[in-house]
């Protein structure tokens, strides 16, 4: 799956995406990491 496609799934523009991979960058809210645990079928587990 791209960028381009990962984004297009979340609702959001490729930059936003992209930020999210990058960890000098990223800061997702908990409502994008249940996105993204839907988009990647898999949990994130919380320590």
């Amino acid at each position: 799956m791209t960028l381009a496609d990962v984004a297009d799934k979340m609702g959001v523009k490729y930059q936003v995406y992209q930020k999210l991979e990058n960890p000098h960058t990223a800061n997702p809210t908990l409502k994008t990491l249940k996105k993204l645990e839907r988009i990647f079928d898999t949990e994130l587990v919380a320590l």
